[in-house]
């Protein structure tokens, strides 16, 4: 296939293909990963403590830890992506509650935050310091709306990237804009468990969250099949591009029949990184070839 955009009006496409290098799939992967391992967290410790237990249990320690990571990375690679630290600065001098772009920078900013004060506070060092011993007794309401917080911050970082694919106007994005954000959720959902259960969590929820994560991604997935980048209509659209991250999740179904969660745990993040990958690389053939489809 020619490499060559189909054209528009004055010999250029009518939809203007996206730019994004190779940091934004991973970012959108890395910030799902984080934002559902914060959520898991944020679901786990207070349903400890409305049974009276203490919120910091490893699970949750685990959680924080791959939340903080995650907020550590994320910028770094938009960062990369824009190619000079001052333009993401510049993001932040603005907010703008119609762009999904702005708001999502606002949103990792508050992620980043809320997670390094949860670190803080599930590795006990907060309670050590002299200043914060007398008030020891609020502890539990700060936990409490620390861990709110970050259930919050985490679920608005892992879906709000498919928000800002399916409000543009790239064809393949915006056909399946009530899709993406919940396609990439589950996703994000799926892989935090994995990664979870990787670092040595043998907790027997995570297993029943890949469970759901994987029955629910493969459903998003095969509905919106058909409807990616007017594939009916455009035969230059490739569908093997969204095959291969479809079978890896549905594939890793397999391994938890057969009780070996690990091999799952290693199948379904690559079938949820190749996925963003896939999103992209069908958005921008369907920007690509959108002038074509447009004189047919």
């Amino acid at each position: 296939m020619s490499d060559r955009a189909p054209s528009g009006y004055a010999d250029r496409p009518l939809v203007k293909p996206p730019v994004w290098t190779w940091e934004i799939p991973v970012y959108f992967f890395v910030g799902g990963v984080a934002g559902m391992s914060l959520l898991i967290a944020a679901v786990a410790g207070l349903a400890r403590m409305s049974d009276g237990a203490p919120a910091l249990d490893p699970l949750v320690r685990k959680c924080v830890w791959v939340a903080c990571a995650g907020a550590v990375i994320s910028p770094m690679l938009l960062i990369s992506d824009l190619g000079r630290p001052m333009r993401f600065l510049n993001m932040l001098s603005r907010f703008n509650v119609r762009s999904p772009m702005s708001m999502g920078v606002w949103i990792l900013v508050g992620f980043s935050g809320v997670s390094g004060l949860l670190l803080i506070a599930v590795n006990g060092t907060i309670v050590d310091l002299p200043v914060v011993a007398p008030f020891a007794g609020a502890l539990g309401p700060l936990m409490t709306t620390l861990l709110i917080c970050g259930g919050l911050f985490g679920a608005l970082l892992a879906t709000y990237t498919g928000v800002l694919l399916g409000v543009s106007t790239i064809p393949a994005w915006h056909q399946n804009r009530r899709r993406l954000p919940v396609h990439f959720g589950l996703a994000s959902l799926g892989s935090a468990a994995s990664v979870l259960l990787l670092f040595g969590s043998s907790d027997p929820v995570l297993v029943r969250l890949l469970w759901i994560a994987i029955a629910g991604e493969a459903g998003i997935a095969l509905l919106s099949i058909d409807r990616s980048a007017v594939a009916r209509e455009n035969a230059a659209v490739p569908q093997w591009t969204r095959l291969p991250p479809i079978l890896m999740t549905v594939a890793s179904a397999v391994p938890l029949v057969l009780g070996l969660p690990v091999l799952a745990a290693i199948s379904f993040p690559m079938g949820s990184l190749l996925s963003r990958f896939a999103w992209i690389k069908v958005g921008r053939l369907s920007a690509m070839t959108s002038g074509s489809s447009q004189r047919d």
